[in-house]
């Protein structure tokens, strides 16, 4: 594929990204999975959805909105949104057949009542607090469970949890967590036993193993986590000048890299309003025609500049800022914390589906 003329885009692996999908299915055997897509896929752009519903049993967003534009590349598959949904928005959940997830007696009481005014019957998926104590029903409180269960306008398709700690972080948490969500459960089956989801595994807790019969992997998918899987996004930038610098001379806001000998600076068409982290100023790195070139100055809000001594780069070229190119990479996880750089990354960089 010929280089686009963009000023900074992403490659997005789709073949790579189904790979992933599949190993977690041999992983996980005989479990459902909900591919996690919130955040734009994790920063890889919507369009990724297109790709991968019809390998997976449901989809799993965050807001309303994630889940309104993911219907459009992804009809007839459940869709799950995992946080918060402001009331008044029953007829969009009914329209785009989008399943909430209810945390409270009265916030599924206000649920109820404005889809029963409409003759509307809401899916949903009941969340329950096994020590993540963030969202949920207290896992104990059994009279809150019956009574969210009786009500009439409200079909509920799964219930989970959420793990505040990986089993290898801490392990007897971790074993607590799992009991209490199978108490909430064992509560509930009495009650309603058409649970079609049971979850509480993420991407370091899913295999054939886990409680429940499905599973939710967000992190995996786009390859981190785990060492079995692929990162499947490469983001590149545009070189716009390069120049000479003589020694004492400064780059960027503030002065904070002085050049210690005459040195080929070049600068890229990509900043912190793309996403890239500004805390990578004069720590962090690039991938150029085999080699790492330093980032030096501060990151600006749309450029940053690089030392490209000896590397040979010209204007109208490209750099690696994430991903691998000639058996050299970058991590997210080299960036900072692996999903907020992902999920950081601009819609302003464009992204390229390569199938």
């Amino acid at each position: 594929m010929l280089l686009p003329t963009d000023r900074t885009y992403a490659d997005v692996n789709v073949k790579q990204f189904i790979g992933n999908v599949n190993f977690f299915r041999n992983k996980c055997k005989n479990k459902k999975i909900i591919a996690v897509l919130k955040a734009s896929c994790y920063g890889h752009g919507d369009r990724l959805a297109e790709f991968v519903y019809n390998n997976v049993d449901a989809l799993g967003v965050a807001t309303l909105d994630e889940g309104i534009r993911l219907r459009r590349f992804c009809p007839n598959i459940p869709i799950l949104i995992l946080g918060y949904v402001p009331f008044g928005s029953v007829f969009a959940l009914d329209k785009y057949a989008l399943s909430v997830s209810v945390f409270s007696l009265s916030y599924a009481q206000t649920l109820n009542a404005q889809a029963g005014k409409y003759g509307i019957k809401l899916k949903a998926h009941l969340k329950i607090n096994s020590g993540m104590d963030r969202l949920g029903f207290s896992y104990d409180k059994e009279q809150d469970l019956i009574s969210v269960l009786s009500l009439g306008n409200i079909i509920f398709e799964g219930i989970f949890s959420h793990y505040a700690a990986s089993e290898k972080e801490s392990p007897d948490f971790f074993l607590e967590q799992t009991r209490r969500f199978e108490y909430a459960l064992n509560i509930c089956r009495g009650l309603y036993d058409k649970f079609d989801f049971i979850h509480i595994a993420n991407t370091s807790a899913a295999d054939e193993n886990s409680f429940g019969n499905t599973v939710r992997i967000g992190y995996g998918l786009y390859g981190y986590g785990l060492e079995e899987v692929t990162p499947v996004l490469n983001w590149k930038a545009r070189v716009i000048q390069v120049h000479r610098a003589n020694k004492g001379e400064t780059v960027g806001y503030g002065r904070t890299y002085i050049v210690e000998k005459p040195a080929l600076i070049a600068t890229l068409a990509v900043g912190y309003g793309d996403g890239y982290p500004r805390i990578m100023s004069n720590c962090g790195k690039v991938i150029f025609n085999g080699k790492f070139l330093p980032v030096v100055g501060r990151v600006c809000m749309d450029m940053m500049m690089v030392n490209a001594s000896g590397s040979g780069i010209k204007p109208g070229d490209y750099v690696t800022l994430l991903g691998s190119d000639n058996n050299l990479s970058i991590s997210a996880e080299e960036l900072g914390f692996g999903y907020e750089v992902l999920c950081g990354i601009s819609p302003r960089v464009k992204k390229y589906y390569i199938t």
